[in-house]
């Protein structure tokens, strides 16, 4: 019962929009063209992926032109990232799967704890689950929650937490999902 209205908090957290941040990692300060582009993509990311798919795709456009620094390296990670996305919503795993990896290569020099990262271990965590990897994907979803804790993004954690249970009611840990 626990498990159940734990589960339950996780998507109200995910479905209350006050209490909610962007879906995906942003860029901040990015140039608006940029930034506007990735937030389209975005927005018709759940509805229509392949529409998503061609938006981020501009959206990585746009970030090639911005300057070298962290700034751009977020811009492209945050496109491919959203290109990751759509591919797994169009059930095309095989692409999806180097754009994740190459994603947290990309973005491997900012030390620093960012959303993105998050948001890239939980997809790439989803692929690990499909794979039958599930210790990886426990410590994909694990290293996700302490970033997203540390940035205080209580979407992301509750992400985070709905992942971690789904990990361990698959597996038939119900005492763990609990927790």
């Amino acid at each position: 019962m626990r498990a159940l209205a734990c589960f339950l908090a996780a998507l109200l957290a995910l479905s209350v929009p006050a209490l909610a941040t962007p879906s995906f990692a942003q860029v901040s300060g990015a140039r608006p063209a940029v930034q506007v582009a990735l937030d389209r993509a975005r927005s018709v990311m759940v509805a229509d992926p392949a529409k998503g798919l061609k938006l981020a795709a501009t959206a990585e456009l746009l970030a090639q032109d911005l300057p070298q620094g962290r700034e751009r390296i977020i811009a492209i990670a945050t496109a491919r990232w959203l290109s990751s996305e759509a591919y797994l919503r169009l059930n095309q795993i095989a692409l999806a799967r180097p754009i994740i990896a190459q994603s947290l290569t990309d973005i491997a020099s900012i030390q620093e704890p960012i959303k993105l990262r998050g948001d890239l271990l939980l997809s790439l965590g989803s692929l690990q689950m499909d794979d039958g990897q599930a210790a990886q994907a426990l410590a994909s979803y694990q290293r996700a929650f302490r970033i997203f804790q540390e940035l205080k993004e209580a979407r992301g954690q509750a992400l985070a937490y709905h992942y971690i249970a789904g990990l361990y009611l698959a597996a038939n840990d119900h005492a763990s999902a609990e927790r």
